[in-house]
């Protein structure tokens, strides 16, 4: 089987998986998925440090303009998606500018 790598743009880019392929896959034991291509995750430096904590701090009322998938994402999270996304937001500046 040969693999082909795409670079996807939004959830609309997903070729839907045929019923029969996805009731195969629903079925495999862990034993039986091929991991290898994974990249270890402690090499990706990014997400190291992240961390939620709780904070008292003052917030301010901003407007974001966010594509429509990556939204939709978070709001299947549930409850608390937007703190969930200051959250993100918040990691991603103490790890790149408060050093």
């Amino acid at each position: 089987m040969a693999i082909i790598k795409k670079q996807i743009q939004s959830l609309a880019d997903v070729p839907e998986i045929p019923a029969q392929r996805l009731a195969w896959l629903k079925n495999l034991t862990d034993d039986e998925i091929d991991y290898s291509d994974i990249p270890d995750l402690a090499d990706l430096n990014f997400w190291n440090k992240f961390e939620i904590k709780k904070t008292k701090s003052v917030k301010k009322q901003v407007n974001l303009r966010i594509d429509t998938d990556t939204l939709n994402w978070y709001k299947k999270q549930g409850k608390g998606y937007q703190t969930l996304m200051k959250k993100v937001l918040e990691s991603y500046f103490k790890h790149h500018y408060q050093k």
